[in-house]
């Protein structure tokens, strides 16, 4: 009888045990969410260029407007971010496009969301040696052995060369993921130009050597040649700059907020306004359908 007692008391011990864990993890889950909902402090990364004056123009006051306090932190390259982001050092960033984050989250193991996209400034055709004013003007002047400079990195390497055979330089093979194109897939080269990968750094510098580069639309925007470009490229939705956040954020009020704001007829008329610099950015397809009658 004695023992019978001994063990309905254990069980009870033990039941009243997994009852307090359980309230306790709920409590705890209970004060995670409120936080994520109650957040009121935001820090966005940006690399130096037009996008952080686009959210410094177009997002950040109607945030501090619903009340959020909002720090920015700008980054010297364009991966820094992506890992302050994961390692929850920012809580949002608008430094590259999708294709860029979801190769980077894939190689990373990270937990990088593309929320939403905005309009962004195309790789374009520029020279400096030549004296073309447009694609055309180019063609007739490129020779055999003219030297073409583009992109290295692993996602805007492809991306560049779809560019140059939108503008009839190149063509490339069709069995090919286009994500994953190379120099070595270039099938035919009808100019005989000489093509080589730069850091895209480099790019604007080695308009002094060489006879026509292709170089991305805030880059060229920094070194105050993007009205200049001989062609721009028609950017795929995928190439188009997206903000980030992590995965675990995405249904935090803040989330909802920039999202409501970047849809706004208050951030289309900043974006529309002539006394910025967006006329020539290419604009999300979300965008332009919501818009298509304005």
């Amino acid at each position: 009888m004695k023992r019978k007692y001994q063990i309905v008391i254990a069980k009870a011990v033990v039941l009243f045990i997994l009852i307090l864990t359980a309230l306790s993890l709920n409590g705890c889950k209970k004060t995670n969410t409120t936080e994520a909902a109650d957040k009121k402090s935001l820090v966005f990364g940006f690399v130096p260029g037009p996008y952080e004056e686009l959210f410094r123009k177009a997002i950040q006051p109607a945030l501090e407007k619903k009340g959020y306090t909002v720090k920015i932190v700008v980054f010297n390259d364009s991966y820094t971010p992506y890992k302050a982001l994961n390692t929850k050092e920012i809580d949002g960033m608008l430094t590259g496009h999708t294709r860029a984050m979801l190769f980077e989250a894939k190689h990373t193991n990270s937990d990088i969301y593309p929320l939403i996209s905005v309009p962004t400034a195309p790789m374009g055709l520029y020279t400096k040696k030549l004296k073309a004013k447009n694609l055309d003007e180019l063609k007739k002047q490129l020779k055999k052995g003219d030297v073409l400079t583009l992109c290295d990195d692993p996602t805007n390497l492809p991306r560049s060369l779809v560019f140059l055979e939108q503008t009839g330089l190149i063509k490339l093979r069709k069995d090919v993921d286009k994500s994953s194109y190379t120099e070595k897939d270039i099938v035919e080269n009808p100019y005989g130009l000489v093509i080589k990968a730069l850091n895209s750094a480099q790019l604007p510098r080695s308009l002094q050597d060489v006879s026509v580069a292709a170089i991305w639309g805030s880059i060229a925007i920094d070194f105050h040649i993007f009205p200049t470009a001989l062609a721009l490229e028609t950017l795929e939705q995928e190439n188009i700059n997206t903000i980030a956040i992590r995965k675990a954020d995405l249904n935090s009020q803040w989330v909802k907020d920039v999202v409501s704001i970047v849809k706004s007829e208050e951030f289309r008329n900043i974006i529309e306004n002539p006394n910025n610099q967006y006329k020539l950015f290419q604009r999300p397809d979300w965008y332009r359908k919501q818009w298509q009658n304005h």
